[in-house]
């Protein structure tokens, strides 16, 4: 049994978090990973941003933004691949989110950007 060498590199360098889904980061392909720009696991109502970056050359892209993005939502995270397309899924916070009515678990759905 032989054992491969794998060689381990930083693929983004940007400041601002980099939150890796625990389940299909990676697409089906294998060029590209895919997360959101939390700091800390529990923001999703803080978080605005999600982003791909390819594998191989380190090419960072925002796929979605929430546009009306505040301190209490509506807040976007946990994506993950679609198993077989170029497709991302991830959950996104109600839009007229407030202190009244924040970002919650019963307060949210599953987005899908091509």
């Amino acid at each position: 049994m032989s054992v491969s060498k794998v060689r381990e590199r930083r693929l983004t360098f940007a400041n601002q978090g980099h939150m890796l889904n625990h389940r299909q980061a990676i697409s089906a392909d294998g060029r590209w990973a895919v997360y959101d720009t939390r700091n800390d696991d529990t923001h999703i109502a803080r978080t605005d941003t999600i982003e791909l970056v390819h594998i191989d050359s380190g090419k960072m892209s925002c796929i979605y933004k929430t546009p009306t993005q505040a301190m209490y939502g509506p807040g976007v995270g946990a994506v993950t691949f679609h198993p077989h397309d170029m497709r991302v899924v991830f959950i996104h916070g109600l839009e007229n989110c407030s202190k009244e009515s924040p970002y919650s678990a019963a307060r949210r759905f599953g987005a899908i950007v091509d």
